[in-house]
């Protein structure tokens, strides 16, 4: 199973409220210009050029240039885990010491990957998953390559234990979570996994299992045809009156809206 949950292309300018996505999210501007704002810094985004945002970075993006165009595909990461060894790579998506957005300039042939990509995600033929693993893995060691501080990436014990736990949450986000069972799960007080799911990611664990939720709800949302009650009680949601509530905290718009959003955009 692959680990790219989504792969879009849009087109014009847009504004887009603060995000916080599960998902590792990868741009590549074909053409115009983009303002991705993070904490007090912002970095502007132009033709050929590509952008990963780890998983867990709060960031906004605006773009006013009407030529602006750009490939959107967003990496499940614990799949990518689960699937690929590279501890500096999973580090890298997982926004465990790296808490922003990281750049590279490229030239014309990334367009092609971009391409290939797609066109794998839509066949689903036989090798479609090799080849996008083999694809989306050199754009990774590309980021890496173009930022040599990356290179250093690596993992002690508190980070091995926080990207377990992550994938564990991941995973069982549709269910009634309880974090006093996750804790138990990894032989730690509930406690303790507060503490260090904080210091790892800037987020609580309760807050980590919310951003699943919504993250999974807005696949939902914009993937298939299902009603709102139906994607909350399948995303988890106590009811869909709570989703509705978190989602607009979260992404600035309800559901429904998020919906019509997203579809405006692809159409």
């Amino acid at each position: 199973m692959s680990f790219i949950e989504s792969f879009d292309f849009y087109r014009g300018a847009g504004s887009f409220p603060l995000q916080r996505h599960i998902d590792c999210e990868i741009i590549y501007v074909t053409d115009g210009s983009i303002e991705i704002s993070y904490g007090k810094e912002k970095l502007t985004l132009s033709k050929n050029q590509l952008c990963l945002i780890p998983s867990g970075v709060p960031h906004r993006s605006v773009a006013s240039d009407e030529r602006y165009s750009r490939y959107v595909m967003f990496v499940n990461t614990w799949k990518f885990s689960s699937a690929y060894s590279s501890v500096r790579l999973q580090n890298l998506i997982s926004g465990i010491g790296v808490y922003r957005p990281v750049t590279a300039d490229c030239g014309e042939d990334i367009h092609e990957i971009f391409e290939k990509i797609k066109n794998e995600y839509q066949s689903n033929s036989a090798l479609s998953d090799d080849m996008i693993y083999s694809l989306v893995i050199g754009l990774l060691v590309r980021i890496v390559v173009n930022n040599p501080e990356l290179e250093s990436l690596g993992v002690n014990e508190a980070q091995s234990l926080v990207m377990n736990i992550r994938s564990y949450i991941q995973q069982n986000c549709s269910s009634q979570l309880k974090m006093s069972k996750v804790a138990e799960r990894f032989y730690i007080s509930n406690c303790y996994l507060s503490h260090i799911f904080k210091e790892q990611t800037d987020m609580s664990p309760k807050e980590f299992l919310i951003s699943c939720r919504i993250s999974k709800a807005g696949y939902m949302l914009t993937g298939t045809d299902h009603c709102i009650s139906d994607i909350s009680e399948e995303c988890g949601f106590p009811s869909p009156s709570d989703m509705t509530v978190r989602f607009k905290k979260e992404c600035g718009m309800t559901p429904k809206e998020y919906r019509e959003s997203k579809r405006r955009m692809k159409g």
